[in-house]
């Protein structure tokens, strides 16, 4: 991956203005948008757990790329998918592809979590 490709904003255009404070609270709808409309066809949509830098564990979704790496739509990070898991000591409950994503939004009505 060349630098100007890891410098790729991958956040829905429409989501840009939002400010990080204001992204949190929004990664399941962030990141479920980064899948369902962003330009890799091969991202998968994860739904799981967080915690590190003192938080506790908490509920979180984030997006594992096509070349491997994990994108985090609250922080608009990318990390080698290694790297993410240690960090945030990550752990996946589900993983979705890009028509799982798009007919779960169909059924679901919602952005996530989905049971």
């Amino acid at each position: 991956m060349s630098i100007r490709e890891s410098l790729v904003c991958r956040i829905p255009r429409e989501e840009r203005a939002l400010s990080a404070a204001e992204r949190v609270g929004n990664c399941y709808r962030l990141a479920a948008k980064v899948v369902a409309y962003g330009v890799d066809s091969e991202a998968a949509l994860v739904h799981g757990s967080i915690e590190g830098m003192g938080c506790v564990r908490n509920p979180h979704a984030w997006v594992v790329l096509g070349n491997g790496n994990c994108y985090d739509a609250v922080l608009d990070l990318e990390l080698p998918g290694d790297a993410h898991e240690r960090f945030f000591s990550a752990v996946e409950d589900a993983r979705y592809s890009r028509m799982d994503v798009l007919a779960k939004l169909r059924m679901e009505q919602t952005w996530g979590p989905w049971a």
